[in-house]
């Protein structure tokens, strides 16, 4: 039931296409039929309210015929294609960001959110951490534990590389509000790529989005997360050629932005639709596939 109402509006839409087709099915059939024989309501053996309360219960059968296929059809679209023009487009699909299909001689870019630090250490198996710098079951910390595990190193290493060859300036108001750590911190909105060795096909946007304080805990808000939707549609019509953006759900879980999953979604989708202009390739926001019964692609 909670599947209906959330494609409410897409099911409805399918269900008077599917009944659509179903009419004109019957239409063609009745025709023949009438072609080769006098099919007619003349020749039923029924009163008229009879007739009536035949068709009336055959519409209904139709409509309920129309309905289940258009709930069927919806549970196994995977993708929702929200605006398309020339060669690029803005889907919304269902996946694991982690496990994407790649198009052939196509780049694949993945928006991994993480913390303005560019932290690497993940607490995953000991616990030993009093304060964790990277949750091992956020986006973040699954990149790092599948990618870099035990090579942390050389991930602090390429963050840094990568941020000098830029030039991006540390921010300023940041560091004087946690004047007492000494990783430096960077705006909101800023991003880092990476290419893992050990996957060529897949390259990481690291987007800076929550702020750490002195005991690890992340804060951010939704004007944040706006201020880097923005700045990363921009970055990827700078930097990334053309190839295939995907985007997960932000500020739902370990950033603390308190968003729902459809909330995030909706707010996604509005900035991407807001930055159409830079868009020129293939942009999708990933819904997790296990969120199928509770989010909705439709909207």
């Amino acid at each position: 039931m909670n599947f209906i109402c959330l494609n409410k509006n897409f099911i409805k839409q399918k269900t008077k296409s599917v009944l659509a087709v179903e009419m004109s099915i019957i239409s063609f059939s009745l025709t023949v039929f009438s072609f080769f024989g006098d099919f007619t309501l003349k020749n039923w053996n029924f009163c008229l309210l009879g007739k009536f309360s035949v068709v009336f219960l055959f519409f209904i059968f139709c409509v309920f015929i129309a309905f289940i296929l258009s709930c069927l059809l919806t549970f196994l679209k995977v993708e929702n294609r929200v605006w398309g023009k020339n060669n690029s487009t803005l889907s919304i699909i269902y996946g694991d960001i982690f496990n994407l299909k790649q198009k052939k001689n196509k780049k694949q870019f993945i928006v991994i959110p993480v913390d303005t630090q560019f932290m690497t250490e993940v607490d995953s198996e000991s616990l030993n951490i009093k304060y964790p710098r990277v949750a091992p079951d956020s986006l973040h910390g699954k990149f790092i534990s599948k990618f870099y595990k035990n090579k942390n190193d050389k991930l602090k290493n390429d963050i840094e590389t990568y941020i000098d060859k830029k030039e991006y300036k540390i921010d300023k108001k940041q560091q004087s509000k946690y004047s007492t750590l000494s990783e430096n911190r960077f705006e909101v909105g800023t991003i880092v790529q990476i290419a893992p060795e050990n996957d060529k096909g897949k390259i990481f946007l690291l987007l800076a989005l929550a702020e750490f304080d002195e005991h690890n805990k992340a804060s951010c808000s939704k004007s944040k997360l706006i201020i880097a939707l923005n700045a990363l549609f921009k970055f990827y019509d700078e930097n990334c050629q053309g190839g295939d953006l995907y985007i997960p759900l932000m500020g739902t879980g370990f950033s603390r932005v308190g968003l729902t999953e459809n909330e995030s979604l909706r707010i996604t989708k509005s900035c991407a639709e807001l930055n159409l202009d830079y868009i020129k390739g293939n942009v999708s926001i990933v819904v997790y596939k296990k969120l199928r019964m509770d989010v909705s692609i439709f909207q």
